[in-house]
């Protein structure tokens, strides 16, 4: 941590020892969420795999299916009814979602 002091300093960057513990410790809580979400990708994943669903289309807890409007690139949770009537969105599949 004083080699980073250091160098800061000498780029004219005015860090005390409390702001770098600061962006240390939220640099750790951002690298826990990446491996958190790291491992739920590789559990979603996993459990599509092993139950065939990876080419079958993506819903939502609710019965909504995910779909990417072709005209703007939003990710949206439509109804049958809502897919049906607008052209513009197309379903993703649950290996469309993971990528």
């Amino acid at each position: 941590m004083r080699d980073f002091l250091a160098k800061s300093q000498a780029f004219g960057n005015e860090l005390s020892t409390e702001d770098i513990a600061s962006m240390y410790l939220n640099s750790m809580r951002q690298l826990n969420n990446l491996k958190y979400s790291k491992e739920a990708f590789d559990k979603a994943r996993t459990n599509a795999n092993n139950n065939d669903a990876l080419n079958e289309y993506a819903v939502t807890p609710d019965g909504r299916l995910v779909a990417q409007d072709t005209s703007n690139g939003d990710i949206k949770f439509v109804s049958l009814s809502e897919l049906k009537d607008n052209k513009t969105l197309s379903p993703l599949t649950n290996d469309e979602l993971l990528h």
